[in-house]
């Protein structure tokens, strides 16, 4: 979190802070110190939206606020918290995500996609678990994402009752081309039923959830 500070010869806090603030790009979380109408000081925390030369307009919580330049103290740039999910995946030996994490209906498809990315960059193996590898591939395809379709992991099971996580673990090591520790698989999914099962078989698991809602946005 980065404050506004003095500048050199002795600019004064409220000055510096006010030509810093109004250079602050749209989309950016910041937190803001201001004069009230009595005079007495007040913080407003939320996401710039417009600006101009008199003020800027935040959206908090509340709904939009618009802060004269001319009443800011001192304010701060909000650094967004690190994806709990992305740090959990990249300390496994490999990493497996259920195709729902991708193409959900409320994934967030681009942001898992770049983690996606980010783990190959890295040479972390990783696998999209699925039960419909043909639909997979096709969703996959229609989303523009057809080259993560080497990625599917599918168990294939051949009669009913069969351990799927087994099947999928034997696949995975199947691909990798030698022996994979249960716990040194990080998995993640957004069904608690799926994440629960996965902890039963010894994989590491977490519930998928997204890198930033719009209210933590705020």
């Amino acid at each position: 979190m980065l404050y506004g500070k003095l500048g050199p010869g002795g600019a004064s806090l409220r000055d510096m802070s006010e030509e810093s603030l109004a250079s602050v790009p749209v989309g950016q979380r910041v937190s803001v110190r201001r004069l009230c109408d009595d005079g007495r000081p007040t913080d407003t925390v939320g996401v710039v939206t417009e600006r101009d030369e008199e003020s800027v307009t935040l959206e908090t919580r509340q709904g939009p606020v618009r802060l004269l330049l001319s009443n800011v103290q001192v304010f701060r740039l909000v650094v967004p918290a690190p994806w709990r999910i992305a740090k959990f995946l990249t300390r496994g030996e490999l990493a497996v995500l259920s195709l729902s994490t991708l193409l959900g209906p409320e994934a967030p498809t681009q942001d898992t996609a770049d983690l996606i990315d980010g783990l190959l960059a890295a040479e972390t193996p990783v696998f999209l678990l699925t039960e419909n590898e043909a639909q997979a591939v096709w969703d996959l395809e229609g989303h523009g994402l057809g080259h993560l379709s080497p990625l599917l992991l599918c168990p294939d099971a051949d009669q009913p009752g069969s351990d799927l996580l087994a099947l999928a673990h034997a696949r995975l090591q199947d691909q990798l081309g030698g022996a994979v520790a249960a716990g040194d698989v990080h998995f993640t999914a957004t069904d608690p039923h799926a994440v629960e099962a996965a902890r039963q078989f010894g994989w590491q698991a977490r519930i998928f959830t997204p890198p930033d809602s719009q209210a933590s946005r705020i």
